[in-house]
């Protein structure tokens, strides 16, 4: 018996983010309230498989086998964000290296720990007598490290270590700085180790350093001590928290003063701003302004700052973002307020709890409302505009399932004159009503409210509209625009799902509120049924909190930036809540967003820039935040105009360490990310869950040379049909050309739709309307005939509702080296043009499905391409884990049925692929809910003769390109998915 598969390495189960709270910060977890908790992703998987998996393998004399009884090594499988920090002066165990996974912080040249000790990761780690070390240090293995520096300095870094071989050294390399190199000393025997040293300079705040075995092998290190040099002066001590290095601070503070403060510690500014008119007179020197804790309402405009030298401007929060507020708002506590309805046409519940007070003193309107809960603001409690129906979500992912259903509808109508019977919704918690009777309200009233409306079609749409006109007695509601399916169709229909909001005669529970644009008056019924004057809650007023334009070197950190006003429910293209945005004439370079909390605002971080005179938004990092909570989406990136040869827009952006999470569902643009036509980005250990449409979407650009790898893309597609994951759409006028799509986890898409399940759309095993995918490529083709237009590489697919990899007349792809785990098809390739498919390779890639069979399902490749055409996609060395259904599937354009093949004897004597391919047989587990996992590629290709177009030069090609234009280093392991 052949063992191809060794062992299978995680379940992943994240239909939603379980809550937790640990000590070591690895995945966000967040709730629908806003409220962030640390949740250590890999200690739950270990836990979770100890006690729920079972080894149920009846037939060990197969071609495959799993073997389940052994989970030590599961703890090592999720690594997104977990860092552990030493401190200088301080001691740092060499063990406590950062576990952002193989290749990204540590590199080692197996995948077991040696040792078996401290730490599942590769590096070898072993006992001794003072705890842990790293042992059987090999040539060319390291390991990274994350480091608070309280003071600037020069410093003697000193290891204790060695080897019992002469002549071995090791490589110091800190931040950017060039390497030093140091010799090992050597020792009489293993653990007796001895101290070895070197000096370096550091800069006081957060600084990264590595260790590696550079000439030899066999090296051992035990802990590394940082201490300021005998000889260096003692700095003046800065104040609490820890700032950036600058040459000039400017402090703020809530309670300081512009006009007779000087920005000093003890004579504060007020604003921010203030600061920032400071610094711009000082552009060759780096300055820092430094928040105290507090809550800033403000917007903060950054423009014509360009720094020289290198210097750049930093706005930190100096007490950490969870004690600096930035807030688009302004507080009900401003206000003055009275109980009363003012003789307004409230419903009869809500007459005696209404509180009232005119606005005074703010600039705007009030759009969104949120209560905080505690004076910190880390719970937050959105609060809806008064709204009918008042639906509930009771599944996470069926979002409208509860709201009004139309009878009818057209470009510019809905009616809806019958109320839905209950038995429509057996699951539902539903509100009866229609557009007749509203809360016993039978007049024409909802002229000036809006409607948010789900199409008929499919549910693939979500159409935000104002209310012009309302005929009660008809139940017709008519829209100030044309509302449209993406097909061009009409949205409203028979199985539109909708909710209207923005009149009082619609606020009928606690925590609903309306504004009065007539008399600038808010209404408000509280959660609680106490006075607005006593609470803090947040009115939204102003589109963004921070405002970017023609910038080079600016930091933005450590705060929370929330509360940015989103009108409509729609995009104007100037809203965001961090908002960097240049005029055809202005360009910035150099600016870093990290360790922000993004949330509760109409857009998150919104960039954009105006190519038509060639200049560039360029070098923006966004790192290590938070992006949570928004109606829109937690990022915008785009560029306009955009041609073939089009100079100038957004490029070199790195979007790395990030959590994206709940967004789009009150806005067209519904997705957690968009990426529009910009070039040369780096999306990498990010988490993207539960958005209201694709996780994140990339529109293409000629010329993309992108680098998507090491996320997690989890529970996506909660209010939409027909989405992915990830998603990446090209279109008519543009191309996608050397996009790497590389170590990535999809897993837990839904797309369910009401209006799809009503017209049998997307139909699958688990019933109608689940249109769900997880790597989605629509229309993606290469504009460059050299280059493919992606490469999707080592990638794990796993519970998506419908496909795993869903190509949509898509063609120059490459597809290697993929798992795809219980999805009802591991793929899919449709075709409306003749193109899909074509100048295509899938090789080696394995797809496991043990479902049962229901007619067309499972299935390993569904392939839609006229025969004659066939040869033209390559398709070797895949191995099928299938045993009731089909290995592959073809239609022809037509979409007739040409063969289905449920054998590999078959598709090698029906098709011109599958040489070297595999059929895996024998029963493997039986299927709990919920569970995926990964081998490693060594195994996957094990036993199996490689085609030769696999072993050709493309992809190290493409590597390397990506490599020189993004100056970073990509690591190619034995790695699929997240999984080691």
């Amino acid at each position: 018996m052949k063992k191809i598969i060794a062992l299978l390495l995680l379940l992943f189960i994240f239909n939603r983010l379980i809550q937790a709270q640990t000590t070591n910060t690895c995945v966000t977890d967040i709730d629908r309230n806003g409220v962030t908790n640390n949740f250590d992703f890999a200690v739950f998987v270990n836990d979770f498989l100890s006690t729920n998996i079972k080894d149920t393998r009846t037939d060990i004399n197969s071609d495959t086998v799993i073997d389940f009884s052994d989970f030590s090594e599961i703890s090592r499988a999720f690594y997104l964000t977990c860092t552990t920090q030493g401190h200088a002066p301080g001691i740092i165990q060499a063990e406590d290296f950062m576990t952002q996974g193989e290749g990204t912080s540590y590199h080692d040249t197996d995948f077991d720990n040696e040792g078996g000790s401290y730490r599942q990761t590769g590096v070898d780690i072993k006992p001794v007598s003072s705890g842990y070390a790293i042992g059987w240090g090999r040539i060319d293995e390291w390991q990274q490290y994350q480091i608070t520096v309280s003071q600037t300095g020069h410093y003697q870094v000193e290891f204790m270590g060695g080897s019992v071989y002469a002549g071995r050294k090791i490589q110091l390399t800190v931040g950017q700085n060039s390497p030093i190199i140091i010799d090992v000393p050597q020792i009489s025997s293993w653990e007796e180790y001895t101290a070895f040293s070197t000096q370096v300079d550091l800069v006081a705040g957060v600084q990264t350093f590595t260790v590696q075995v550079i000439n030899e092998d066999w090296v051992d290190l035990d802990k590394i001590t940082f201490s300021l040099s005998n000889n260096e002066a003692s700095p003046t001590p800065l104040p609490s928290g820890t700032p950036v290095p600058a040459d000039q601070y400017y402090y703020i503070e809530p309670s300081g003063n512009d006009a007779t403060g000087d920005g000093t510690e003890s004579k504060p500014f007020k604003t921010i701003q203030k600061a920032v008119d400071q610094a711009s007179q000082a552009i060759d020197k780096s300055v820092a302004i430094l928040l105290k804790e507090g809550k800033y309402r403000e917007t903060v405009t950054v423009q014509n700052q360009n720094r020289q030298n290198g210097k750049k401007l930093t706005i930190q929060g100096l007490q950490g973002k969870n004690k600096v507020f930035l807030l688009g708002s302004e507080s009900s506590r401003s206000l003055t307020w009275q109980k009363t309805a003012d003789g307004l046409s409230f419903p009869a519940t809500a007459q005696d709890h209404i509180y009232r007070a005119t606005i005074s003193g703010w600039s705007g309107n009030p759009e969104s409302a949120y209560l905080a809960m505690n004076n910190d603001f880390t719970t937050i409690q959105r609060l809806l505009q008064a709204h009918e129906p008042d639906f509930d979500v009771t599944t996470s992912w069926k979002y409208h399932e509860n709201m009004w259903k139309a009878e009818s509808g057209t470009k510019t109508t809905l009616t809806d004159n019958i109320t839905d019977t209950s038995n429509s919704y057996p699951n539902a918690i539903r509100e009866a009503g229609n557009l007749t009777n509203i809360n016993g309200f039978t007049n024409s009233f909802l002229a000036g409210a809006r409607i948010f409306a789900k199409d008929s079609y499919s549910g693939h749409d979500l159409g935000i509209a104002l209310i012009i006109n309302h005929n009660a007695s008809t139940g017709q509601i008519t829209f100030d625009q044309e509302l449209l399916h993406v097909s061009g169709a009409e949205l409203a229909g028979s199985y539109t799902k909708y909710f209207v909001e923005g009149k009082p005669q619609l606020l009928d529970n606690p925590g609903e509120w309306y504004y009065d644009p007539a008399t600038n008056r808010i209404y408000i019924w509280t959660p609680n049924d106490q006075t607005p004057q006593n609470q803090d809650i947040e009115f939204t007023l102003r589109p963004n909190v921070i405002q970017i334009s023609n910038v080079k070197g600016l930091d933005v950190r450590d705060v929370t930036v929330e509360f940015a006003l989103h009108l409509y429910g729609t995009a104007s293209g100037n809203d965001g809540s961090i908002r960097l945005s240049n005029n055809s004439d202005q360009a910035t370079n150099n600016v870093v967003l990290d360790n922000l909390l993004l949330q509760n605002s109409g857009f998150g971080i919104r960039i954009f820039q105006n190519a038509t005179f060639g200049n560039y938004t360029e070098n923006i990092t966004i790192q290590n935040s938070v992006l949570q909570n928004m109606d829109g989406a937690g990022l915008v990136m785009f560029n306009s105009p955009y041609g073939v040869d089009q100079p100038g827009g957004v490029r070199q952006i790195f979007v790395r360490n990030n959590t994206l999470a709940n967004s789009g569902y009150r806005n067209k643009l519904a997705t957690n990310a968009r990426v529009h036509k910009i070039k040369q980005l780096v999306f990498e250990n990010n988490l993207v869950t539960e958005a209201n449409h694709n996780g994140v979407d990339f529109i293409g650009a000629y010329k993309s040379d992108m680098l998507i790898r090491n996320n997690a893309f989890v529970n996506n597609c909660l209010n939409a049909s027909d989405c992915g994951q990830f998603k990446i759409f090209v279109g008519n006028d543009s191309a996608a050309d050397n996009v790497l799509v590389m170590n990535n986890i999809l897993a837990e898409s839904k797309g369910w739709s009401y209006a799809a399940q009503q017209t049998n759309r997307w139909s699958t095993p688990q019933g109608a309307g689940f249109g769900g995918f997880g790597f989605y490529a629509d229309f993606a083709v290469s504009g460059i005939a050299s280059e493919n237009a992606l490469t999707v590489y080592k990638n794990l697919v796993v519970n998506n509702a419908y496909d795993g990899f869903h190509f949509t007349t898509s063609r120059d792809i490459y597809m290697l080296g993929n798992l795809a785990l219980n999805n009802p098809r591991a793929t899919m390739w449709s075709n409306s043009t003749g193109q899909g498919g074509l100048n295509s390779s899938i090789f080696n890639n394995l797809f496991i499905n043990s479902q049962p069979n229901t007619g067309s399902w499972p299935a390993g490749i569904y392939f839609v391409q006229d025969e004659s055409s066939w040869p033209q996609t390559k398709i070797d060395g895949n191995h099928y884990f299938i045993p009731n259904g089909n290995l592959i599937e073809t239609q022809s354009l037509s979409y007739n049925t040409i063969a289905n093949l449920p054998s590999i004897a078959e598709v090698q004597q029906r098709t011109p692929w599958e040489d070297t391919g595999k059929q895996l047989t024998g029963y493997l587990y039986q299927w709990p809910g919920g569970q995926t996992y990964s081998v490693s590629y060594s195994q996957l290709i094990a036993g199996t003769n490689l085609p030769n177009s696999f072993s050709n030069s493309k992809l190290q090609s493409l590597i390397s390109e990506l490599e020189q234009i993004l100056s970073i280093t990509i690591t190619d392991n034995d790695r699929i998915g997240l999984l080691q």
